[in-house]
């Protein structure tokens, strides 16, 4: 349509927006801008009117101003201040020849938010003078409005340049820009001067517009061809009510065509405010292309998103065909159910592509996130993107401290959450510091939550360990847990043998490193088998490594003592025998106990018996006593032989037997030597031979055969009563006799009984050095 042949004009200004009015004879007289229309003061203001678009380098005037203030007029062409009655005047220079933008009275008007649309139809000039002295106007001057943003780039030429021939002069717009909700405008208002004046003086200007309602959206999208025209209403913002012109109809035109039907895709649909009583247009907005859609369709899914708590993360989903709107979803069970999510709290763009969740804890772990998009086609819901909210590692198990004994294998071990590794640490210095553990022969695992140590020495007691786990959202150290290492014990001595008289004390002791507890064992049967030994009257310390016997009975000889030693990492043993030793006695008393010998003749040995004999001494003497004697030197055996003697003595020996307990001194036993004994050797064949002489003093023979049953003897004298007598003579006495040869004497003074033996041709033919008288001695002679 031709708008400008329909076009809805205003031409009262109670219908206007504002004015600059001063006049005393306007409505509302003020020196700034005047609302008209009071319905729509609420929706914009409009600032101080500039001058070349600067409060400092333009004139606004009135009578009232006093010198200093805006409106005072100190100079005018060299001429003083000029008295003008209800004046609100303002002056722009240079105006000759073509007009200017930046040379132009400047309006500003912000429109709230809430505000309509308004589309400006029309200006107003109370007058415009080359000379300020009255209110006549000067008709020689040619006007042009402009549109422009507030960042000074321009956004539409107003009106096509009116020509100023009248007082209070309205000039109609030719463009049907609509002002939008929310923005701040400028109107320059330029003016040209035909006859080529400097300067011209505007008086009291205004501006008037329409409200009208405005697109939301220049695009719209339609699902089919059956769409209603009147779905396009939807985009406009609807303007609030006036008294006139009245609005009762939103009409669509396709460039000049009035559209009633249905949408066509790929088309521009433009809006007009149609005034019923009139049958004239008010552009309502801008123009909507609308296009051929389908139901969203996600091109972008939400991906999921992994924070530390506390955290924020935003879910994001991008879909095709055009979303008009959004709808973020959170499920708590993990997708089986799914509820929408308002702004607070943690969220917020909940209804926009992109969900922000602000703070997000550990509670929210596990969160699933989706977006429903829709348009006016349908609605598509995308996958969910999860949320996975980590913590610091948490240890919820410490590791403990270990009591171990050294040898043995042990491990420390520890629980967490949210831990990705695990590193564990020693510390040599009582938890001073501690050091990474490396795998190797003693330590296992060291990156698990399980520590293995294979084979703990003892230099390792007291050693602290910890485990440094590490998560993705940090690291948490475990406490520091104790080995205690304890040792083996260990035997530093044995128990050893001991050797006790019956009755006596004794002990067996041992030294055992590391032990905690001791118990001593007897056997009775040679160490086959041992009893634990009870503290009694017999034994003390039986649980000590000391075992202490009082009063040994000489019954426990050749039992053996074991002690068992130890601690909770095992026990040692050691035993010993003991000895009890009895009484030293003597059984067989020295054997023979007397010999008679000839001078020079060997003696037989004499020996004794004893027991519990440790050692022997022997000792001679010259008296028939054991007190005095002299020891014999190497004669320290059971058995002595004495030396013999040249000439005739006795001697007496006796012996002291030593033990462990006692020694005992033997009786005595004596050695005597004679001269001259000569004894004819008994017979020493197996039949005994008759004697063939007796003498007998008896009143009869007392047995047939006598003196042949009286074997082996030579000479037999048998008497119950009677004796032997030999002559009695001193040496010189028996040189005086005349000898026969086997004559017997006893010699006085040799005391000795002698036997003339023949001499010279009677001389023996045994043994002749033994001729004469010699004295008889036992040997072996004739």
């Amino acid at each position: 349509m031709a708008y400008s042949q329909n076009y809805c004009g205003v031409n009262t200004e109670n219908q206007g927006l504002f004015v600059y009015n001063g006049d005393a004879n306007r409505p509302n007289p003020s020196y700034g801008a005047t609302t008209l229309s009071s319905n729509l003061s609420g929706y914009y203001t409009v600032g101080n009117i500039l001058v070349n678009n600067s409060t400092s380098s333009g004139y606004w005037f009135h009578t009232s101003a006093n010198v200093g203030q805006p409106g005072y007029l100190a100079t005018y062409n060299g001429n003083n201040k000029i008295s003008v009655k209800d004046a609100t005047v303002f002056r722009l220079q240079n105006v000759t020849g073509s007009y200017s933008a930046s040379n132009a009275l400047t309006y500003r008007i912000t429109l709230s938010n809430t505000s309509p649309g308004f589309v400006i139809n029309q200006f107003t000039i109370g007058s415009l003078m080359t000379v300020f002295n009255n209110d006549s106007p000067d008709l020689n001057f040619w006007v042009m409005a402009y549109l422009y943003s507030s960042t000074g780039s321009q956004l539409a030429q107003l009106t096509a340049g009116d020509y100023i021939n009248a007082q209070l002069k309205y000039v109609s717009t030719t463009s049907n820009y609509v002002l939008r909700p929310g923005n701040t405008y400028e109107i320059r208002f330029a003016v040209a001067n035909v006859n080529n004046k400097t300067d011209a003086f505007i008086d009291n200007p205004g501006m008037y517009a329409v409200p009208v309602p405005v697109t939301t959206s220049n695009s719209y999208v339609i699902c089919n061809t059956t769409t209603s025209v009147s779905a396009l209403n939807s985009l406009l913002k609807s303007p609030v009510s006036i008294t006139t012109p009245q609005a009762s109809t939103v009409r669509w035109f396709n460039g000049s065509t009035y559209v009633t039907g249905n949408l066509s895709p790929n088309t521009t649909y433009t809006p007009y405010y149609y005034n019923n009583a009139t049958g004239c247009y008010y552009p309502a907005g801008d123009a909507v292309s609308v296009s051929m859609g389908g139901v969203p369709v996600v091109s972008t899914q939400p991906a999921n998103i992994s924070i530390c708590d506390p955290g924020n993360a935003s879910f994001s989903a991008s879909f095709s065909n055009n979303p008009v709107s959004y709808q973020w979803q959170v499920s708590t069970d993990n997708g089986a159910n799914y509820n929408n999510i308002n702004n607070g709290g943690v969220y917020s763009n909940t209804q926009s592509a992109n969900l922000i969740i602000t703070g997000a804890t550990v509670a929210m772990n596990n969160f699933r996130y989706r977006v429903i998009a829709t348009n006016s086609c349908g609605n598509a819901t995308s996958n969910a993107g999860v949320l996975t909210v980590s913590s610091n590692p948490v240890i919820t198990n410490q590791p403990s401290n270990v009591n171990i004994c050294e040898g043995l294998n042990t491990s420390f071990s520890v629980t967490a959450t949210n831990a990705n590794s695990y590193q564990w640490q020693v510390s040599t210095n009582g938890g001073s510091s501690y050091n990474n553990i490396s795998n190797g022969s003693l330590y296992s695992n060291v990156t698990t939550s399980n520590l293995n140590i294979t084979g703990v020495n003892v230099t390792m007691d007291t050693y602290r360990y910890r485990v440094q786990v590490t998560g993705t959202c940090g690291t948490s150290f475990s406490n520091g847990a104790v080995l205690n290492v304890t040792k083996k014990p260990s035997v530093q001595s044995n128990a050893v043998n001991q050797s006790v008289c019956s009755g006596q004390s004794t002990s067996f002791a041992a030294s055992i490193t590391n032990a905690t507890s001791y118990q001593w064992h007897v056997s009775t049967d040679g160490g086959s088998n041992y009893v634990n030994i009870s503290n009694n009257s017999i034994y003390s310390g039986a649980t000590t490594n000391t075992l202490t016997l009082t009063a040994v009975p000489a019954s426990y000889n050749g039992y053996y003592y074991k002690l068992i030693a130890g601690n909770t990492c095992g026990t040692v043993e050691t035993s010993a025998r003991l000895i009890v030793n009895g009484s030293t006695k003597i059984t067989t008393q020295p054997n023979p106990s007397s010999e008679q010998l000839n001078v020079n003749q060997s003696p037989s040995s004499i020996s004794v018996v004893a027991t519990g004999a440790t050692s022997y001494q022997w000792y001679k003497n010259n008296v028939n006593s054991t007190v005095g004697g002299v020891a014999i030197a190497g004669a320290t055996s059971s058995s002595y032989t004495p030396v013999t003697s040249s000439v005739p003595t006795t001697d007496y020996y006796y012996v002291v037997v030593s033990g462990l307990c006692n020694n005992e001194t033997s009786m005595v036993a004596s050695k005597t030597y004679v001269d001259g004994v000569c004894v004819k050797p008994g017979n020493n064949i197996d039949s005994p031979l008759a004697s063939s002489l007796g003498i007998l003093t008896k009143s009869n023979i007392s047995v047939e055969d006598w003196p042949a049953v009286v074997p082996n003897g030579y000479i037999v004298l048998d008497s119950a009563n009677k004796g032997l007598v030999i002559t009695q003579m001193t040496t010189s006495q028996i040189l005086q006799l005349v000898p026969v040869k086997g004559m017997l004497v006893y010699d006085l003074d040799a005391k000795c009984v002698k036997l003339y033996r023949g001499e010279g041709a009677n001389a023996p033919s045994v043994d002749p050095s033994r001729s004469g008288w010699v004295c008889i001695k036992k040997g072996c002679n004739n």
